[in-house]
């Protein structure tokens, strides 16, 4: 048995790189950026008035101006400004390249069309310099960031229609077990509905990947052997089910004989002990506990960041150093234990959880926080670790 870190290490080297694919900008969503994002010119492209106001060269309280001319935002109007004189100007214009102050229009009285008084010039020049942002060639965005929506806007600042990104790894998704239905099938006396391919296909989706799922997979060695037989056409197959150590769960030893090589079976942690990994050329197979909560978390501690290293991220997921906001009690266990939480003003508060068969948990929680092996309590304002859903 290892421990999280171990497997998380080994996670992150099973997949192989993806390659890169051109897209819009406006679909990226989500995806790892193949290529670095680079200033195609300084931002401001010139000094710009940052507010609404007169443009002006050293102006003094009390002083009158004469107004010599207007300049809207978009309009280029040149202007030979002196002392004494003064431009109306909109918020984004340009400055005229004599004037070293934007007095607000607030702090100003009109006296005439061609004639303002300033009461009050203002502390700061309200004047945006050339390049104060960035400047021509600097890198923006890197090469390996996980695109977000300001990431978008700024791509689109710069005329970035087309970009370069992480192909997604091919994944599938097989649940194992006879006693499952689908959820739109009434379950007989000793049958529950399958939750566990919903949940996984739905946490692929929230990051990008539209995953296949051929369906349940009942538990027995015809059955298995042939949707074993699937997993090379895939980077990655997630199994959820069927990998523990009971007289059904054939996974394991079936995983061998399609001649893959099992790299670990068995994490120092709780829930998802008998998480397997294994690997035959750059075909993956991830093996997750059938309890739901089980699967539901290790995904979010490996599968997830497995992905992401795969597409060459830089920053593979949200690791929370937060404190307890009310005392924690745990049971005395050898193992790491993730427990889920909900996350209140930057403060982890334990949910009402009955362990990993507790699915109805999951609605309340924003994010699983780790218990340290050995503990029987966190007391309030401890520090734990945690990790958002």
């Amino acid at each position: 048995m290892i421990n999280l870190q171990q497997a998380y290490n080994l996670c992150l080297a099973a997949l192989k790189p993806t390659s890169v694919e051109k897209i819009r900008f406006d679909s990226s969503l989500g995806r790892v950026l193949a290529h670095d994002i680079r200033a195609k010119r300084d931002m401001p492209p010139f000094n710009k008035a940052a507010v609404d106001g007169y443009a002006c060269i050293a102006p003094q309280a009390e002083q009158k101006l004469r107004v010599i001319g207007q300049i809207a935002a978009g309009a280029h109007k040149h202007f030979d400004m002196k002392p004494g004189e003064a431009v109306s100007i909109m918020t984004g214009a340009p400055v005229p390249k004599d004037a070293d102050w934007v007095v607000m229009k607030e702090d100003i009285e009109q006296i005439s069309d061609r004639e303002i008084l300033i009461h009050y010039p203002g502390r700061k020049s309200n004047i945006a310099i050339q390049g104060e942002d960035y400047t021509l060639d600097e890198k923006l965005i890197a090469s390996g960031t996980i695109i977000q929506p300001q990431h978008i806007g700024l791509m689109a600042a710069e005329g970035y229609v087309e970009i370069q990104v992480a192909k997604w790894p091919t994944v599938q998704i097989i649940t194992t077990g006879s006693e499952l239905v689908e959820p739109d099938k009434a379950p007989k006396a000793s049958q529950i509905r399958n939750s566990n391919a919903w949940q996984l296909k739905a946490q692929l989706q929230a990051i990008g990947i539209q995953a296949d799922y051929p369906g349940i997979v009942a538990d027995d060695k015809p059955s298995l052997n042939k949707v074993m037989e699937s997993c090379s056409k895939y980077d990655l197959s997630i199994f959820t089910g069927g990998v523990s150590m009971g007289d059904f769960d054939f996974v394991p030893q079936l995983i061998q004989d399609a001649g893959y090589e099992i790299i670990f079976h068995k994490i120092a942690v709780k829930p998802g002990k008998p998480t397997l990994l294994a690997k035959k050329g750059n075909s993956v197979i991830l093996g997750l506990p059938g309890n739901p909560i089980s699967g539901f978390i290790q995904f979010i501690l490996l599968g997830k960041p497995m992905i992401y290293a795969a597409c060459g991220a830089k920053i593979l997921d949200a690791d929370l150093i937060m404190p307890a906001g009310e005392r924690i009690a745990s049971k005395k266990s050898d193992r790491d234990s993730w427990i889920p939480v909900k996350i209140i003003k930057n403060k982890l508060f334990p949910v009402k959880y009955n362990g990993s068969g507790h699915l109805a948990a999951l609605t309340d929680t924003h994010g699983f926080a780790c218990v340290p092996a050995e503990k029987i309590s966190v007391e309030k304002g401890e520090l734990l670790h945690a990790r958002s859903i």
